[in-house]
């Protein structure tokens, strides 16, 4: 199963044509060690047009500490230092380490350190910024409703 995810992986990022993704979201993979995960990164950055968003977020170096789920092989965990390096041709918008409380299944219970990141991909065209989030105008989109189930 684990050489099926990684086989996936790898031909989502690295087969596909360059630079068509506003979005691409990698979410807990940490499962593959420093040289795939550097092919993955790579094909991660590689997949966004300018000014497309990556979002990234796992579990830091302090997880072992916790032991509430990832991976138990340091090596696999992220540090700021570690993304910031690995998506250095990316401009940096958030970067950041945190603990919080996880409910997420089996084995994915109780205090966790995290780290998020969210690069976007090179641009020559610079929208003004708002604290620590860039601002652009976009289309006039209607409002999203929730679904009243009874």
């Amino acid at each position: 199963m684990l050489a099926d995810c990684i086989a996936t992986l790898r031909w989502l990022l690295l087969s596909r044509s360059r630079r068509h993704s506003d979005v691409v979201a990698g979410i807990f993979f940490q499962f593959v060690g420093p040289a795939e995960r550097a092919r993955i990164f790579n094909g991660m950055a590689s997949a966004l047009k300018a000014g497309g968003i990556l979002l990234l977020q796992g579990y830091g170096t302090d997880q072992l500490r916790f032991g509430t789920g990832g991976p138990k092989q340091i090596e696999n965990l992220y540090t700021e230092a570690l993304l910031r390096e690995s998506f250095r041709s990316l401009e940096v918008l958030h970067l950041v380490s945190h603990e919080r409380e996880v409910a997420e299944g089996r084995g994915h219970v109780g205090r966790s350190a995290l780290v998020g990141h969210s690069p976007r991909g090179t641009t020559s065209r610079r929208f003004p910024r708002c604290g620590s989030v860039a601002v652009r105008s976009l289309p006039s989109v209607p409002p999203v409703t929730r679904l009243n189930r009874s």
